[in-house]
């Protein structure tokens, strides 16, 4: 029994030393879990710092920095100290760093913090200053007085509008100015992100030539920005006068003329005086306007010109000889000047006219005008006047001569060396016959005739419409009505024996036509017919048809079908209603007598 119980006291303290064993062993796992969680929990935060400096290595003080998670929400916000410097303790994971100050940059930085360490630098970020200006380029050559432009590109980089204010230094003359969207500016806003293109306009003004230099300024938020240009100023070449006849001719007495076209080929508004430098005091001269005012001075905008005539009045006692003439013009505000020289030659002289008709030969109608282009040459040494005659021209006929501008003129004045075109225009009477005939026309110029000869070809035309537009008639059986046919001659000959013919009509019909015909219709003259049509009483209402046409001893018209409607009179239609009332009656009356029998 003792043998038993002491058993059983072994195999209770085994237990209780097993059950101690594996308390330990827990108590162990347990307490070196926590420990291993405790020296993970040190790098759970981590201190994220840097320092943010300017492009000179500056520190940048009042920067906001705001830390984004991944799906962009904002978790914290920071700004730099005084140095640029800043600290964010921020839990292990991936961020996105944005970087804010007005005037820089925006930049951003995507960071990823592990938690194997308790501290993270990412030393100095560089914030670029945020508006930069490019000039397309930095020297330019250009003629005085004229203008040229050069493009300048401002761009903003920071997240925010930035007003630039621009402006340029240099010599007072030269003008610099700011251009956008071909409006002067002195400052432009440019938006966050965004860019801007101006343009500086350079205009020398009376500087003279040499090398310039412009300073080109823009103001922003945090600072200046400055450009140079470098301005090669080139004396103008002033190319204002072009005469149209350099050269010319005339005779003692003679008033001799020319057009001059004066430019303004610079950017800037000229007002010019107009001079003429002649060979002695006894000659003369006008210059005029395109109205026919003389001037001495004109105004020019920038790249304008116009037209000026110069007259000189040669001296009648004047030897013969080649003589200088000298156009000068010169500005009132600027060393601008500009001058030609045109050469005359003056000789006593005499006229000597060439004729050609172009087209010799026409053809038209009764009632129209033909156009002979008639062309004079003067191949003298001295202008001469022209007079035109026509000889042979029917009675009936009759001429004019006109420029091409189409004024009438008697007499034709063509100068040495000149050639005239002209236009005679024949007027055929309305009512004459085809035919042809020849012509000739006769140029007299001093002593001298000149001809040329001409031809007509009268053309006939022979045609006839109907001016009638409505060819439908309503009749009642046993009248008579009144169809009236106008027919309008439309060629540009007289008809003869003109007349209606009914062709085709139903034959219980009468139809007549008054009158029975017209001797003659002149040209656009008209005429009508009355066609008178019998119905019998007892024709039954329906559609019938006239077939007509027009007929002359020149030309017949096309089949035209008048459309007759005919109708009963009113008087047997009572006379109808009235049998129906009376056959009613009766059958009323015998309705009565016998019906319910």
């Amino acid at each position: 029994m003792y043998y038993f119980w002491g058993i059983r006291m072994a195999n209770a303290r085994c237990c209780i030393i097993l059950a101690t064993i594996v308390t330990i062993s827990l108590l162990c796992i347990i307490l070196g879990a926590n420990i291993a969680f405790a020296l993970k929990g040190i790098y759970e935060y981590v201190i994220v710092s840097g320092t943010i400096v300017n492009i000179y290595g500056q520190g940048l003080e009042n920067v906001e920095i705001r830390v984004l998670n991944q799906y962009g929400g904002v978790i914290t916000t920071v700004n730099t100290s005084s140095t640029g410097v800043f600290s964010i303790v921020l839990r292990s994971g991936s961020y996105l760093l944005e970087f804010i100050k007005r005037g820089y940059e925006y930049k951003k930085i995507s960071l990823s913090i592990p938690g194997t360490r308790s501290e993270v630098d990412l030393g100095k970020i560089e914030l670029k200053d945020g508006v930069c200006l490019v000039m397309d380029l930095d020297s330019i050559s250009i003629e005085e007085f004229k203008s040229t432009s050069i493009k300048l590109t401002i761009t903003n980089i920071s997240p925010f509008e930035e007003t630039c204010i621009l402006h340029v230094t240099g010599p007072n003359d030269i003008m610099a100015y700011f251009k956008y969207n071909n409006i002067k500016i002195s400052s432009i806003r440019v938006p966050s992100m965004g860019s801007k293109t101006v343009y500086l306009v350079v205009e020398p003004m009376g500087i003279g030539k040499g090398t310039y230099e412009l300073c080109v300024m823009l103001n922003y938020s945090i600072g200046l920005i400055s450009e140079r240009l470098s301005v090669t100023v080139e004396e103008p070449e002033a190319k204002m006068i072009r005469i149209e006849h350099p050269i010319m001719r005339g005779c003692p007495g003679d008033v001799v003329s020319t057009w001059v076209t004066i430019s303004n080929p610079f950017d800037i508004d000229l007002s010019l005086v107009v001079d003429v430098d002649v060979p002695s005091i006894s000659w003369s001269y006008d210059i005029l306007d395109q109205s026919g005012k003389a001037v001495s001075s004109i105004t020019l905008s920038p790249n304008e010109k116009t037209k000026v005539k110069l007259k000189l009045y040669v001296p009648i006692d004047i030897q013969d000889g080649t003589y200088k003439v000298v156009l000068r013009i010169s500005s009132l505000e600027y060393p601008i000047y500009d001058s030609k020289e045109l050469s005359l030659m003056v000789r006593h002289g005499t006229p000597i006219i060439r004729m050609s008709i172009s087209t010799p030969f026409l053809k038209g109608y009764p009632g129209s005008t033909v156009k002979y282009r008639m062309t004079l040459e003067n191949v003298g040494d001295a202008e001469g006047l022209v007079d035109i005659n026509i000889s042979g021209l029917p009675n009936g006929f009759s001429y004019q001569i006109k420029d091409l501008s189409g004024n009438v003129v008697s007499k034709i004045l063509i100068d040495a060396g000149k050639t005239e075109t002209y236009l005679i225009e024949v007027q055929i009477p309305p009512d004459v016959e085809p035919t042809t005939f020849l012509m000739k026309i006769i140029a007299t110029c001093l002593n001298n005739i000149y001809e040329e000869e001409i031809g007509l070809n009268i053309l006939g035309k022979y045609d006839m419409k109907y001016v009638t537009e409505n060819y439908f008639i309503k009749i009642n059986a046993g009248d008579t009505g009144v169809f009236l046919l106008t027919v309008k001659n439309t060629g540009y000959n007289t008809l003869t024996d003109v007349k209606v013919n009914v062709v085709d009509y139903p034959s219980d019909f009468n139809v007549s036509v008054v009158p029975d015909r017209a001797s003659e219709i002149k040209p656009g003259d008209s005429i009508t017919f009355s066609i008178y049509i019998d119905i019998p009483p007892d024709m039954d209402s329906g559609d019938y048809y006239i077939i007509i046409n027009v007929s002359s001893s020149q030309v017949s018209t096309e089949k035209r079908a008048i459309h007759v409607e005919v109708s009963q009179t009113s008087h047997a239609l009572y006379y109808a209603i009235g049998i129906l009332g009376i056959a009613i009656c009766v059958l009323l009356i015998v309705y009565k007598l016998f019906g319910r029998r």
